[in-house]
Order: structure tokens, then sequence, then C-alpha cells
């Protein structure tokens, strides 16, 4: 597939989505802004509310699809339980306020948990998050560690084949294999308030690429915040601008009497 990389500063006014669109949004990079922690996050003011009136105008086909655990989400954002979220790269789903079966792989990661331990304790700068089904190592406080927590992480998990490793924004993470944004958003497609519609997925990493490849091959758009390489068919600057098209798009929904 042949890589389009749009430059816009700030949104792009042309896109548009309508009463036949589902909308799959990331959280941290995409809604908020990035933070050198992730418990330090700011969400701005009004945030969730336009969340709300979003699934609200595209009958229910709205969902948050992130790396961070859903009760994180509930806590930042403390949505409706209607509206459908997919936590921890696709390893957690919950869809009308419950929790879909997922396969865990809980005795994999305590596994390698001691030797991630270790690596910590001998780089304080390395921050550990521990999700249900993930484990991350977040090096934010010292890009240089980059390569080495890689490393380190990848000769832990070769011997195990239920698990991956995956990159993002200053942080390495194991996951289950069969976890990912874009398995999430297949599942998700295939529920009534998501079946039938041409799907758009808002991303800023590349543990969104899957994503991106899923809503492709389905027809939809792909939209990447910020740098990078991407599958992406758009692209907006920032967060900030992500908000601002959200915000844009309600208004043309509820003025269109979508």
């Amino acid at each position: 597939m042949q890589v389009r990389v749009c430059h816009v500063a700030t949104y792009d006014p042309a896109m548009r989505i309508g009463s036949t669109h589902a909308l799959f949004i990331d959280f941290d990079g995409t809604l908020i802004d990035l933070a050198p922690r992730p418990s330090e996050i700011q969400v701005p003011d009004g945030l969730a509310d336009l969340l709300v009136r979003l699934h609200r105008a595209l009958s229910g086909a709205l969902a948050v699809v992130t790396g961070r655990p859903i009760a994180q989400i509930d806590q930042y954002l403390a949505l409706p339980a209607g509206v459908a979220v997919a936590g921890v790269h696709g390893a957690q789903l919950r869809v009308d306020g419950e929790l879909m079966s997922m396969p865990a792989l809980d005795d994999a990661l305590a596994e390698i948990r001691p030797a991630v331990d270790r690596l910590a304790e001998r780089h304080p700068a390395l921050l550990i998050e521990p999700k249900p089904v993930a484990l991350a190592v977040h090096f934010r406080a010292d890009p240089s560690l980059g390569a080495m927590v890689y490393d380190e992480l990848e000769r832990l998990v070769a011997p195990r084949p239920g698990l991956k490793l995956m990159r993002g924004h200053a942080v390495c993470e194991v996951k289950p294999v069969w976890a990912s944004k874009g398995a999430a958003i297949e599942r998700l497609l295939m529920l009534p308030a998501f079946a039938g519609r041409t799907p758009v997925m808002i991303g800023d990493d590349v543990t969104d690429e899957d994503g991106f490849r899923v809503v492709l091959a389905a027809g939809g758009e792909a939209i990447k915040v910020g740098e990078g390489k991407s599958l992406a068919t758009h692209r907006m600057h920032d967060p900030g601008a992500v908000r601002h098209w959200l915000a844009d798009t309600l208004a043309w929904l509820e003025s269109a009497g979508q």
C-alpha cells in the first residue's frame, strides 16, 4: 500500500464524517497531549462531553482505542457505559458496559517480570507500568535508554511465542501476540452499532498503524497525528488540532441533522 503523507497545518477541513461513518480514536498523543509520565497528563475541560455528544450524533458508532487499561480511561474521561473502549492495545474490549472475553497470558508475563524489575533497578530513569495482560517500560525520562530497553525485552520475549514486543513513543511494551488495535477494531466492526459503516481512525503512534491498516482495508480513512511515516490518508498537527476537528465535525453533524 502506498503511503500518502498529508501535511496539514492545523486540521483538514475537507475531511467530513456523517451518519454512515464509525469513528475510532486513540487517547494519548491524539485526544490529549503526551506528558513526561503517563500519570501527569492533563485532560482538557469538555473533552468527555464532546466525545459523548459525538457518540450520540453517530448513533453509538464511536470507540476509544488506546494502549491504556480501560480503568484509566474511566478515571480520566468517565464516559457512559454505552461508549465502547478497547484498552491495552486491544487486549481489553468493553461494549455496552460489558467486558468481552479475551485470552490471558498472566503466567508468561509473570515469568519475565523479575528481569524487568532488575532492569529498572539498574536504570532508575525507567518507569515500569504493569497493565492487565501487558507490561510497559517507559524511558521518556532518558530516551538514550530506548535501544537497550528494546534489546533486553526482545531477549526475554523471544522464547515465549505467546508474547509480542512493540515500540511506542518513548516506551516498549510486551503484550499478547493476538492483541492489537486492528484486531479490536475488526471485532467492533462486527457489532450492530458499527457494522456496515465506513470506519475512520485517528492515532499518533506506530501502535495505531494496525488500526489504520484495518480501516483502510475496509474502505475507510486513517488520520495520523504528528510526524512520521504512516499508512494514514490524512494528517493532523497535534491533539489540539484533533479536538478542533472533532468539535467542528460535531457542529456540522448537529447542524446537518445527521
